[in-house]
């Protein structure tokens, strides 16, 4: 890339970067300080919060620092690629964070179809299950990663040492197990939800049961809204990895594009990451009071009663 737009490119990464991490680490931090917030969905949201963190925080050496120190070799420069300098830690927490909207979408399909069995609702146990699977997914799937990845002394870069084979495994299972599925899941029950909540005549006469559904229906827009944006978001990363993967030299012969490629697809990815905080606060009004007390004041209890939040409410 051109110096001028190697430069607007970490203009822009710092600025979402920067938004990532003050944004989510006050979700976190919103849902542990506040008691009356630790309901299952905001714990997931809390952990959808911790993995976004993460992917803005392990992209910076890859994107903000990378002209500013000379890659060491040896065991060193082997370890730094494994935990540091090629954001490894990143797919690990995108990963994370796709499992967890999925199990997002799961909670209120079953919120919403099943209100009164608690089959599939998600208790303490099974959140703390949820949360556990989320992590130890990701793990797994970044742990061949880890183990193969190093750092090439002639190319001055961190590569992954292993077969084309292995290559194009780690790639389709990126791109269809670990997205494509997924979201396949996110739409099917999504659709769902959607048809019984806005689609589906219900009459309701008493106001407790009018409130219950009013409640629902902000919860899954602001749910709802989010795996849009991630579908959205997350799909040029993807299109990058498929089509330098198995296109062959009609995508990998452009030079000029596939830099290019690769940075606004990363760039999309943070922005992801970056962008729910700002929705929560723009969907719930006590939320937004929230996070706001703690960058005025860093109070964790406002003196005043609150109504009842939209992410506080039971389903």
């Amino acid at each position: 890339m051109s110096i001028v737009i190697e430069t607007i490119f970490k203009v822009l990464f710092s600025v979402v970067i920067a938004s990532n991490l003050v944004g989510n680490l006050l979700v976190v931090l919103v849902v542990l300080l506040n008691r009356r917030m630790q309901t299952p969905m905001n714990y997931l949201l809390a952990n959808l919060a911790l993995a976004d963190f993460l992917v803005g925080l392990f992209l910076i050496p890859r994107t903000l620092l990378n002209d500013l120190f000379t890659h060491p070799g040896g065991w060193l420069g082997d370890l730094l690629c494994k935990m540091l300098t090629h954001a490894c830690f990143t797919y690990l927490a995108a990963v994370t964070s796709m499992l967890t909207l999925m199990f997002i979408a799961w909670e209120r399909y079953y919120a919403v179809m099943y209100p009164h069995s608690s089959r599939g609702r998600i208790n303490a146990g099974k959140l703390r299950l949820l949360i556990a699977v989320s992590w130890l997914v990701a793990f797994g799937y970044a742990s061949l990663e880890f183990w193969i990845i190093k750092f090439d002394e002639q190319m001055k870069a961190c590569i992954y040492d292993w077969s084309e084979t292995l290559w194009k495994t780690d790639v389709f299972v990126w791109c269809i197990g670990l997205s494509l599925v997924p979201l396949g899941i996110e739409v099917g029950l999504y659709a769902r939800v959607v048809y019984r909540l806005w689609g589906k005549k219900t009459q309701t006469t008493e106001i407790s049961q009018r409130s219950l559904m009013i409640q629902r229906k902000r919860l899954t827009k602001t749910v709802l809204l989010i795996s849009v944006i991630n579908i959205i978001l997350r799909l040029p990363i993807d299109v990058h990895y498929f089509l330098s993967t198995f296109a062959g030299g009609t995508f990998t012969t452009a030079d000029w594009w596939k830099p290019v490629s690769f940075s606004l697809s990363h760039l999309m990815l943070v922005l992801n990451s970056a962008v729910n905080p700002l929705i929560y606060a723009l969907q719930d009004r006590t939320f937004r009071k929230r996070m706001w007390c703690l960058i005025k004041n860093g109070c964790v209890r406002s003196g005043r009663v609150m109504n009842t939040s939209v992410l506080e409410a039971t389903n």
